[in-house]
């Protein structure tokens, strides 16, 4: 459908749809962006000065009966330099370093951090070596711990990561890199029988106003090298290598680190798991994005083959470029791709263009735009997307756009981002319209709210998966929502068949041949596609009888998601569906609990758990 007839569409349906829009924005700005001042808008980020503790235990006293650790020290030292380097400029974190550090050694440390922590507007630990849980408590071991104690001496030999916690405070916000899950802990001792009991894997911490990330899943090892005889660990690599992007915020970071980690130890039976938790609510750049000296050059250059382009296509032949431009006032409507393939600007040689992100238009169509951007920024520097985005690749027009929106490898600029969108939608690629679309309505003018619903529905009649789900969600909003009831399911239907894993879960919410989608979404969860497991938890916790419903749920908590880890908690705490376990419950509860985004409801039932 082309523009002016979804704009005839918008107009007729936007009278009944009040709030809709405002509602669709909600669902596809990601979580961690939804956090706001009391402008609206989203805070500036944490700046100023930053102080890290870095600790690495490898070389275990023998009379410790601890074994040692390859890497954990070199780890520490990588991440040290790389949080250290003088080349981050006012980026630069002052650096603690301990390596095999005993009991004493690592509190003096401590308590000299403590000060400068207090004093800094960013502090961070990273703690690679051994870790335990005893007593609902987690601890770290120095170099010199016995391997045996009695459960009154555990505060002497080990340190608690409630001290760390407490200590590690800085006026902004703190981060934990926690790479304690290598084995079990100590034995200890209890009372004066002479029995003793195996403490437990490292678990969750307790850590408001924090990021944490933790190396691997509770019970489950973090591997020391991947490929085997590695000097470093493969999750302090990720780390150092996502901490060393320019301009991405924390959740991007913390993302990479858990895909990149996926992927170097897919050698191991299971692979390694990364998992993140966090409350924090303003940006953060381990190395914030500065302006490309050629972004305003990239800019105007799309913009003149954007103008060229449509001359030349309304003409119906070719021009070369610029030609009799300055005989008209303004360019015609801009042109259909065919195969969403952009055509090469007028009178350019196509050997001088630069490479055109090669993404399938199926993944473009159903995943989330966050993971499309991570994943590009993680094979193409910010200045290669603008240059692409110059010569007129509209997927790399709509990146862009939306990278200055959210302040992802690219500074936070809302002037910009609207410009780049304008012109991905122009080329009617339905990535650029949908994008414009929610930009539109997250910062547009009430008068542009008709132009955010054209533009969805104009995406929508590409066959783009994720406007039909969404355009579905939006008929279906408001008051007057079920006049739309029959458009919407056909919609949800399309996008099903598309490959939107959300359409599935919508269809069966609907009662739409509910075995059918949730055969579907099973489908998706064997192929290792994570969306097929986050909604058939969700269909589970709905009164749909989905078979091994906990092991979907623990799936889609590992990689992160917040419903997810609270429906796993409670699964475990009533033994729905899998054997009962009050210690993982309140592990599950406590990861849930530190998500910003979890519900008031769910997060009431975390702290029964929790016995809070």
């Amino acid at each position: 459908m082309q523009r002016n007839s979804a704009k005839k569409m918008a107009k007729r349906i936007l009278a009944g749809l009040l709030l809709c829009i405002t509602l669709l924005a909600l669902l596809i700005t990601p979580a961690w962006a939804m956090a706001q001042d009391d402008t609206g808008q989203l805070p500036r980020a944490v700046d100023g000065r930053r102080v890290a503790l870095v600790i690495g235990n490898s070389d275990y006293r023998e009379e410790s009966a601890w074994a040692d650790l390859s890497n954990a020290a070199n780890d520490a030292r990588h991440i040290a330099r790389l949080l250290g380097d003088s080349a981050r400029g006012a980026s630069r974190f002052e650096v603690t370093l301990i390596t095999d550090g005993t009991m004493e050694e690592i509190l003096e440390g401590l308590a000299a951090f403590a000060e400068s922590a207090a004093n800094a507007d960013v502090s961070l630990v990273y703690y690679a070596g051994h870790g335990f849980e005893y007593g609902r408590e987690n601890f770290i071991v120095p170099v010199d711990a016995p391997g045996q104690v009695s459960q009154y001496q555990i505060e002497q030999h080990f340190i608690g990561m409630e001290q760390i916690v407490g200590l590690a405070e800085a006026r902004g916000f703190q981060m934990f890199f926690l790479d304690a899950c290598r084995v079990r802990g100590p034995f200890v001792g209890r009372g004066s029988s002479g029995d003793a009991e195996r403490a437990g894997y490292f678990g969750a911490i307790e850590a408001p106003r924090s990021v944490v990330f933790y190396a691997t899943v509770l019970g489950e090892v973090a591997y020391d090298a991947a490929p085997p005889n590695e000097p470093l660990s493969p999750f302090a690599s990720a780390v150092g290598r996502a901490i060393s992007l320019p301009g991405l915020d924390i959740p991007y970071v913390l993302t990479s680190v858990t895909q990149d980690v996926r992927e170097a130890t897919d050698i191991y039976a299971p692979p390694q798991q990364p998992i993140f938790v966090g409350s924090w609510s303003r940006p953060f750049y381990f190395v914030p994005a500065s302006a490309p000296a050629s972004a305003g050059q990239s800019l105007a250059l799309a913009q003149s083959h954007a103008q060229d382009t449509a001359y030349a296509m309304a003409d119906g032949r070719t021009r070369s470029a610029g030609s009799d431009r300055r005989a008209r006032q303004s360019p015609p409507a801009g042109p259909q791709l065919s195969g969403m393939t952009p055509p090469v600007p007028p009178g350019a040689d196509e050997e001088d263009q630069p490479p055109r992100l090669d993404i399938p238009f199926s993944r473009l169509s159903t995943v989330d735009d966050d993971r499309i951007v991570l994943d590009v920024l993680e094979r193409h520097s910010p200045e290669e997307v603008l240059a692409m985005a110059g010569h007129g690749d509209p997927v790399a027009q709509y990146l862009v756009g939306y990278m200055y929106e959210f302040g992802a490898g690219l500074p936070r600029d809302l002037d910009m981002a609207r410009q780049w969108l304008e012109l991905a939608a122009a080329t009617e690629h339905p990535a650029g319209q949908l994008e414009l679309g929610y930009f539109l309505q997250r910062h547009g003018s009430e008068a542009e709210r008709e132009d955010a619903l054209a533009l969805l529905i104009a995406a929508s009649d590409t066959g783009y998966a994720k406007a039909k789900s969404h355009l579905a969600s939006t008929l279906l909003t408001g008051p007057s929502g079920e006049r739309y009831a029959e458009e919407a399911t056909r919609l949800y239907r399309e996008a099903a068949e598309l490959g939107h894993a959300y359409a599935r879960y919508a269809l069966s919410i609907r009662q739409d041949d509910p075995p059918t989608q949730i055969a579907r979404l099973r489908a998706l969860s064997e192929s290792g596609n994570r969306e097929g497991d986050r909604w058939l938890c969700e269909l589970s916790q709905s009164s749909f009888a989905i078979d091994e419903a906990y092991r979907h749920c623990e799936t889609a908590a590992r990689d992160g998601y917040t419903i997810a880890r609270a429906y796993t908690a409670l699964m475990l705490d009533t033994g729905e569906g899998v054997e009962r376990s009050p210690g993982m419950a309140r592990y599950w509860a406590r990861i849930a609990t530190e998500s910003f985004d979890l519900s008031e409801g769910l997060r009431a039932r975390m702290a029964t758990i929790l016995g809070e």
